[in-house]
């Protein structure tokens, strides 16, 4: 009797499945007894329900409608299906029964209707996207999208054409083209395929990616919720394992060269990454070329172990953001050996640049009160006819060629973390910014000496010593311009030759920080003083003394050996001052004796 129960229960859960309708579609404003109003005017209904989400109570736009009898369901589907609903049409099918095993990839307990709806929508959007052709093996003679257009154009508008190259000029040996309408690719593709021009026989197929290695269950593009705009990520899901492994295996790989082995003993094997401006693989046969973009294919993680490793990725930012001293950003400006623009540089810019890092890290190493800037960059290697005027406007076209490099994509974007450095500081700087109407540059300065070496005002006949600072309101704002300034290459004047910018964050003193932070909180920027005759008054940007008794001390942060000695520093500031007005007094009088003998 037991077996024929089972049976019987089994018959049952079928026919109320066909008694049940599936409605989708459905408004927000649609509430499960309007949903049975809606069918109860033609015939009995049974129940009717509004699926909901558990969370915010809001319909997810689809519900159920069960019937006392199976025509009535089938009857029911017929005359409503496309119906109108509060202003909109809806659409009715009976509904199918919820396998609870896993057959032909269905996960389990999933509902084999909205299976098949998601598979038609995702054919929907395939067969929406333009045709796209990949051609192989293509000649010299064709290197340009004008070219791969005119073999192409007899078969149907192009809508787009491009021809990958290699940072060199050289090209790869293939294209993709996109071409108005199904039929005209399929012609193209019949035609071209296998058709010999300069001794090459040309190998034209779908470009569609992934479905070239296999059968593909899904592809989705990340995209950011705040943007609405591609992250540069994507998953796609093969229906056999041993195809996304094949994939994966064949796929491009970053080629990271080692440290010089012979030069750092610490460093050995080392793997060095490479700039963003790289390319970073080669791809001859251009199966994981899109756009003329070399993909990175890597096996997705589980959800577990994404987890695990956000969470490791959150102890490492708050340890970082815990660096009260900033030094993660010593590591910013330097230049990989591996980049293409490393074998741009000539020696002497090579010993500059680490002979710089060598004494950044002596200093902060030495001296723990020392700290890296958010805002504040340290500019070195310039021309000397670069003036402070010409540095600021320097520094502002940085920001903008920055954003427009990100737009091109010739650069990646700040990621989420470094946009948030700084907190609650920089939103109230770049909010104080907004509200004056300033730019985003606060300070851009040259640091200029006289005949003796010593430091002189800009415009008092001395020349400039080949570096400056520039400051930011937004620690964003001064980590953009780093990365478009550094190595940019500025043309030289009277002979001089052209130079590469050496930039990285300026390194202070917190002392010297807190003490200037509280001053403007105090009182704001301290009013210019005049000063007894035999001293020239100072109208510089930066507070350079504060009186304490009858001593004076300089807090002018920004020479480096300002950096290491702060007393001695003013000195042969004061000195430096006082010789120059002398010189200055001793050319008039000296003028003065000539015009009157």
């Amino acid at each position: 009797m037991a077996p024929h129960r089972k049976k019987r229960k089994l018959s049952d859960g079928a026919c109320q499945v066909r008694r049940s309708l599936f409605v989708r579609s459905l408004p927000v404003s649609v509430t499960s007894e309007k949903l049975a109003a809606h069918f109860s005017d033609a015939y009995p209904i049974k129940h009717a329900f509004v699926v909901q989400d558990h969370q915010t109570k809001i319909s997810r736009g689809f519900g159920f409608v069960t019937f006392t009898d199976a025509e009535d369901a089938r009857a029911a589907a017929a005359k409503f299906n496309n119906s109108t609903l509060d202003n909109r049409k809806i659409k009715v099918e009976v509904a199918q029964a919820r396998h609870r095993d896993i057959d032909d990839g269905a996960k389990k307990g999933e509902n084999l209707t909205a299976v098949k709806l998601r598979a038609e929508r995702d054919q929907q959007k395939q067969d929406a996207q333009p045709p796209r052709l990949i051609v192989r093996n293509l000649p010299w003679s064709i290197s340009t999208a004008e070219d791969l257009t005119r073999l192409f154009q007899s078969y149907g508008k192009i809508k787009h054409a491009i021809v990958p190259k290699r940072p060199a000029g050289s090209q790869y040996g293939f294209g993709v083209v996109i071409i108005r309408g199904k039929k005209n690719a399929q012609k193209a593709l019949d035609q071209v395929n296998g058709k010999e021009i300069d001794g090459r026989t040309l190998a034209v197929d779908w470009a569609q990616h992934f479905r070239q290695f296999g059968p593909v269950r899904y592809a989705r593009v990340v995209y950011d919720s705040e943007t609405d705009r591609s992250r540069g990520t994507a998953f796609v899901c093969f229906f056999n394992e041993s195809d996304a492994k094949a994939c994966v295996k064949d796929s491009p790989k970053k080629a990271l060269p080692l440290a010089d082995q012979k030069g750092d003993k610490k460093r050995r094997g080392e793997a060095l990454s490479h700039s963003v401006l790289q390319n970073e693989a080669e791809d001859p046969t251009g199966k994981y070329t899109l756009d003329s973009r070399v993909l990175q294919v890597s096996r997705a993680l589980s959800k577990a172990d994404a987890a695990q490793r956000a969470a490791e990725s959150a102890d490492k930012r708050l340890k970082r953001d815990g660096d009260k001293r900033r030094l993660y950003l010593l590591s910013e400006g330097t230049i990989p050996a591996s980049s293409p623009l490393y074998a741009k540089l000539g020696t002497a810019e090579l010993d500059i640049r680490q002979s710089s890092a060598k004494q950044r890290q002596k200093l902060i190493k030495n001296n723990p009160n020392l700290c890296l800037s958010l805002t504040r960059l340290s500019i070195r290697n310039l021309p000397r006819h670069v003036t402070s005027k010409v540095l600021k406007d320097l520094a502002r076209q940085a920001v903008v060629g920055f954003a427009t490099d990100v737009k091109a994509g010739l650069r990646e974007p700040l990621s989420r973390d470094e946009l948030k450095r700084g907190g609650d500081e920089m939103r109230e700087a770049e909010r104080a910014r907004k509200l004056k109407g300033v730019g985003v540059v606060k300070q851009a300065k040259i640091v200029f000496e006289g005949k003796e070496g010593g430091k002189v005002k800009e415009g008092l006949g001395g020349r400039s010593r080949g570096y400056g600072f520039i400051e930011y309101h937004t620690h964003r704002s001064a980590l953009s311009a780093l990365r478009w300034l550094n190595g940019h290459e500025i043309e030289g004047k009277d002979g001089e030759r052209k130079k590469r910018l050496v930039v990285e964050f300026a390194i202070e003193d917190a002392r010297i920080v807190m003490r200037r932070s509280a001053r403007e909180k105090a009182g704001g920027p301290r009013a210019k003083t005049g000063k007894s005759k035999g001293k020239a008054e100072d109208t510089g940007n930066h507070d350079r003394q504060e009186r304490r008794g009858a001593k004076r001390k300089s807090e002018d942060g920004d020479g480096p050996a300002a950096q290491t000695n702060a007393t001695e520093a003013v000195d042969q500031d004061e000195k430096n001052r006082i010789a120059k007005r002398n010189r200055i007094i001793a050319r008039k009088r000296q003028g003065r004796r000539n015009r009157k003998a």
